[in-house]
């Protein structure tokens, strides 16, 4: 990876197959759309939301006090960069961006299928996990050290796995990966090699190896149902 491509925090979404663009977005007709080339000729779809102004919630603590237009006004930009990978769409999200999404157009367990593929087992450093006994809990357990799955105390018989952050095998995948039904990756790149990169998760939310480095998790759900896209290949019109 070259050092000098940025950093970057990218939260990316896998939509439902054969979904047509304009099932995926909320208020269409408060969106611009941009087309925006990536590398290969790629052409991904840009949805920006113009963000409305207006006085920070805190500022009615002084009403009848001050004029709460002089605290001026805070907005909340927010876009999502659609991205065309086989039959599908990866909707990577920038500030606000994932309210512009249709929760029920996107695959379930995306990101941490993506992750539980990517990251060394050893090399975990939070879980968040439910817990079903008398009283079903919530918990999320962080590590002050790289670690594997049983060091966390997971209970393979009465706990299911919510999201997962870990350091993957392949660095080229990103620096830290976090999984939950969308995938938060830390990872270098720049636009014209996005495709690719969100090429190699598409593959990984297929992948089924994570059962060799965490058996377990299938006993609670996580195997999502997969079309025969899957064998398929090549790529389709989105338009």
């Amino acid at each position: 990876m070259d050092n000098q491509i940025p950093s970057r925090r990218l939260t990316i979404y896998l939509s439902k197959d054969n979904r047509r663009p304009g099932s995926l977005i909320k208020d269409r007709d408060r969106v611009t759309q941009k087309t925006i080339t990536m590398g290969g000729g790629v052409r991904g779809r840009l949805l920006i939301k113009r963000p409305d102004g207006k006085p920070p919630r805190w500022a009615s603590f002084f009403e009848g006090h001050v004029d709460v237009r002089e605290f001026g006004e805070v907005s909340s930009c927010s876009a999502v960069l659609l991205v065309p990978v086989q039959t599908r769409w990866a909707a990577v999200t920038f500030g606000q961006g994932r309210h512009l999404l249709w929760p029920d157009a996107f695959e379930d367990h995306f990101g941490l299928r993506v992750a539980l593929n990517c990251i060394d087992e050893t090399k975990i450093r939070s879980m968040d996990k439910q817990t079903f006994d008398a009283i079903a809990r919530h918990t999320l357990e962080q590590a002050s050290y790289e670690a594997n799955a049983g060091e966390f105390g997971f209970d393979i018989e009465r706990d299911m796995l919510r999201a997962v952050t870990g350091t993957p095998r392949n660095s080229d995948l990103g620096k830290q990966l976090t999984g939950m039904d969308a995938l938060s990756a830390q990872v270098q790149v720049e636009l014209r090699g996005l495709f690719d990169l969100l090429e190699s998760y598409h593959h990984k939310f297929f992948d089924t190896s994570y059962q060799d480095s965490f058996p377990w998790v299938d006993r609670r759900g996580l195997r999502p149902h997969i079309g025969n896209n899957l064998e398929r290949g090549g790529r389709k019109d989105h338009s």
